[in-house]
């Protein structure tokens, strides 16, 4: 943290934390009045989803400004650990920060909301077919118990 707050305070940067151990009940209302934030995994997912840049980092590492250019292998290591490939000083974050541009920004948000859309989508078609098999599955039941109840009628 002391270097994120450097980082940002050498640029004038009003740097707010959240997570860190503070309750939250909805984030998404929080980082919607965020330019950037510093996050990984699933933290960087939502981010990025509510509009905001995203600069990959943790006590791990830094990995760096997610930009349409290198959106792709942030994404295939799901915004987290083995992205974060560099060190966490005030110079290598001062360096991402003096990277951000508000409309490549835009577009990476974009494309992480469409992906989020296209994937509920997809789990919903998943979740609607597997409710069809189990109705098709309980009505064969059922015909089959009455059939059976027959038989031992006669």
């Amino acid at each position: 943290l002391p270097a994120l707050r450097e980082a940002c305070q050498v640029r004038g940067i009003f740097l707010a934390t959240m997570g860190l151990g503070r309750d939250d009940p909805a984030p998404e209302r929080s980082l919607v009045a965020c330019d950037l934030v510093f996050a990984t995994g699933r933290s960087a997912i939502e981010a990025l989803s509510a509009g905001c840049a995203v600069i990959t980092c943790d006590i791990n590492g830094l990995g760096g400004l997610v930009t349409s250019d290198n959106y792709e292998r942030f994404r295939r290591h799901n915004f987290a650990l083995r992205s974060l490939v560099n060190p966490v000083t005030a110079e290598t974050i001062g360096a991402e920060l003096d990277r951000y541009d508000r409309r490549d920004s835009e577009a990476v948000s974009a494309r992480m909301t469409a992906e989020r859309v296209q994937l509920e989508a997809q789990l919903l078609q998943n979740e609607n077919a597997a409710l069809e098999r189990s109705v098709e599955e309980l009505a064969a039941e059922t015909t089959q118990l009455k059939q059976d109840a027959e038989v031992d009628q006669k």
